[in-house]
């Protein structure tokens, strides 16, 4: 949910600068780029998750959460 967040404050303060300064899309292709990946994190952030959620809610056991999952998690915030 935290890359969610990100996701959407990515958007807002682009939708922000268009109100004031260039266009939304934008027509640089990176910006471009940026958008878009950020709405791919959004989505891959919660989805890597539920593995994991799953695991813990059935066997009420959370010693065997992976490393890599939560690891992703923190690159994917850092993004």
């Amino acid at each position: 949910m935290i890359s969610h967040s990100a996701a959407k404050f990515h958007q807002l303060l682009r939708q922000r600068v268009h109100q004031n300064l260039e266009a939304y899309p934008s027509p640089d292709k990176w910006k471009n780029l940026l958008d878009k990946a950020m709405y791919g994190i959004g989505i891959l952030g919660p989805l890597i998750t539920l593995p994991q959620l799953i695991q813990a809610w059935s066997t009420q056991d959370v010693s065997g959460l992976s490393l890599i999952t939560w690891s992703t998690w923190i690159v994917l915030d850092v993004v």
